[in-house]
């Protein structure tokens, strides 16, 4: 966690820091380590930058497996938050998390969402929860849900 946090610093086209980050989510990840979703959660949005596939973000990949416990820090973000990419971020994990919980939480941040495409994929997100055969759940596989995070479609 140490050479990760001094590693945040370093440019987002860094393939060392970007491997370190990789890597080291990776053993968070698998570890639960409930103590890391601080550091995690503050790089959501690090990437390699050489896709735009969510697989590329490893922070946000290890605080989804992480699950329900960062459902709390993630709502921190999602209401206090300035940058909207951030709060993108955030309801991605929120909603890959699933569950009674995360759909609180998306329904009471919905109302006080200032940016269009977020507050649009809270919407999908919501919407994509109330499907019959996994409720509280991001269906597999929904372009319609992609297409929100992307905010390619009104």
């Amino acid at each position: 966690m140490t050479a990760m946090k001094q590693s945040s610093a370093a440019p987002d086209n860094d393939q060392a820091r970007y491997a370190l980050w990789r890597h080291g989510a990776d053993l968070l990840a698998k570890l639960r380590a409930t103590e890391a979703l601080d550091l995690l959660i503050a790089n959501l949005t690090l990437t390699d930058g050489f896709s735009i596939s969510l697989s590329h973000y490893p922070a946000t990949v290890a605080v989804t497996s992480i699950g329900q416990s960062a459902i709390p820090k993630l709502q921190l973000v999602l209401g206090k938050n300035a940058n909207p990419h951030m709060r993108k971020f955030a309801v991605f994990c929120i909603a890959s998390i699933g569950g009674a919980r995360a759909k609180g939480v998306l329904t009471n941040a919905l109302p006080n969402e200032t940016d269009r495409c977020v507050r649009r994929f809270i919407a999908v997100s919501l919407e994509m929860f109330s499907n019959k055969v996994k409720p509280n759940q991001i269906p597999p596989d929904d372009g319609k849900w992609f297409s929100a995070f992307y905010c390619l479609a009104e």
